[in-house]
């Protein structure tokens, strides 16, 4: 069975993901766990997540680890963020955001991570049933 855990920036995500993602991906056999690293009402800056993401994908070298983390809320130090601004397509926007957090957890983890267990996920728009499908999508492990 994989394991999935997804960093969540808050309760609303955490929900989400308890209530529409883990049912539909435990009858794939993969058990997926939300963790809140935001707090009650506290910060989300990238160092912060930078740490929770680095320490989940070193304390387990089994585990897959994803982010399910809002465009529009997102504080401007995270990896792309500042670059994003210059496309008008939402999807776009979290492309490029994507992206550069996949490089920036590479080079943390070194040569010899497999790429492959980090999977970031952005959302750009309100969470919804249909964001669901780019989840399960993005996950390629399902």
């Amino acid at each position: 069975m994989n394991r999935v855990r997804v960093l969540v920036e808050g309760q609303t995500e955490e929900s989400f993901v308890n209530k529409v993602i883990a049912p539909h991906l435990t009858n794939r056999g993969v058990h997926i766990y939300p963790i809140l690293f935001r707090g009650r009402g506290g910060s989300f800056r990238y160092q912060r997540a930078r740490k929770e993401i680095g320490n989940s994908l070193k304390e387990d070298r089994s585990l897959f680890c994803t982010t399910l983390v809002d465009f529009y809320g997102m504080p401007t130090d995270w990896p792309g963020r500042s670059q994003a601004n210059s496309h008008s397509d939402t999807g776009e926007k979290a492309r490029v955001v994507e992206q550069a957090l996949l490089a920036d957890v590479q080079q943390l983890m070194g040569d010899s991570f497999d790429p492959l267990r980090f999977v970031p996920i952005l959302m750009s728009g309100s969470v919804n049933w249909r964001n669901s499908e780019k989840i399960h999508r993005d996950l390629r492990l399902c």
